[in-house]
């Protein structure tokens, strides 16, 4: 990892270099471009990476400022000089890269096709939130007898909002022969802790990035997921029961019986006060007299 000399934004986005070498950009998130300088007495550069790292605080949890933490880096240049003469700078060109994920249509190679304006680039939706990493080689080794001015320029077109890196590393190799993709530093410092003085919060990292990326996880999520899932009704059991809340209706009542009801009542009221209902046929009677009605 190399410590940066310079680091600026075209669109005045702000850039924090941290202890551990990683940046770290906030404020303005439109399009552009960013442009890190490193100077570095190293010689035969066959390679870099460039990390791209979680950043606590944000909406997706990075790498990129966007609400899902995606990023799309168009292009990625490497311009050398020799550290005794800064100004004498030469185009490096890039071999090939790999990636640990790139989203679909958005393969590692369009990040050096020399498109830095399109909208084709590096991306890693749908695994924001942690830590991916590309690594590139370049078809010549930098070899400044004096060392090198290394000049990072990364470009970031895509119109989608906010698709800008967050939070990054860069770091450098002299390794012979065909670069592998590797551990990124983020990482491969655990091999260094021995095994019983890992901590959870060492791990912490890795086991994020696993659980957004390992294949065999997703495959068992997504089988719990559907596990979970409430099984279909039976149509036999759904049948049964709408007529089981049809027959819980009460019914209603006959009027004729409800008739017959309310006279046997009036009976045995009548039965129980036989002075009272000898009195009212009585009276019933008299007044359905014409000739009492004609007389009183």
């Amino acid at each position: 990892p190399l410590a940066p000399s310079a680091a600026k934004s075209s669109t005045a986005a702000r850039i924090a270099v941290l202890a551990d070498r990683s940046l770290v950009v906030s404020g303005n998130a439109d399009k552009g471009t960013l442009t890190i300088t490193y100077r570095t007495p190293l010689r035969g550069i066959r390679g870099f990476r460039l990390e791209a790292l979680p950043q606590s605080g944000l909406a997706g949890g990075g790498p990129g400022l966007s609400s899902n933490g995606n990023f799309v880096v168009t292009e990625i240049e490497l311009d050398a000089a020799p550290l005794d003469k800064p100004k004498q700078k030469t185009r490096v060109a890039i071999a090939r890269g790999q990636a640990d994920f790139a989203q679909d249509g958005f393969a590692i190679e369009q990040a050096f096709d020399a498109q830095a304006r399109d909208q084709r680039g590096w991306a890693v939706s749908p695994r924001g939130g942690s830590a991916h990493w590309a690594v590139f080689q370049t078809q010549q080794p930098v070899d400044f007898e004096a060392g090198s001015v290394l000049t990072f320029t990364i470009h970031q077109f895509h119109n989608a909002e906010a698709h800008r890196l967050a939070h990054f590393r860069i770091s450098v190799t002299t390794d012979d022969g065909e670069l592998p993709l590797g551990l990124p530093e983020e990482f491969a410092w655990l091999d260094l802790v021995p095994e019983d003085k890992r901590t959870a919060e060492d791990l912490s990292g890795l086991i994020s990035y696993l659980q957004v990326n390992d294949p065999q996880r997703q495959k068992l999520v997504a089988a719990v997921t559907q596990a979970e899932r409430p099984l279909e009704e039976d149509a036999e059991i759904v049948r049964l029961q709408a007529l089981v809340n049809k027959y819980q209706q009460p019914t209603a009542e006959d009027p004729q019986v409800v008739q017959l009801r309310q006279d046997a009542a009036a009976s045995r009221q009548q039965i129980e006060n036989r002075r009272l209902t000898l009195a009212q046929d009585l009276t019933w009677a008299l007044i359905n007299s014409p000739a009492f009605l004609f007389n009183h």
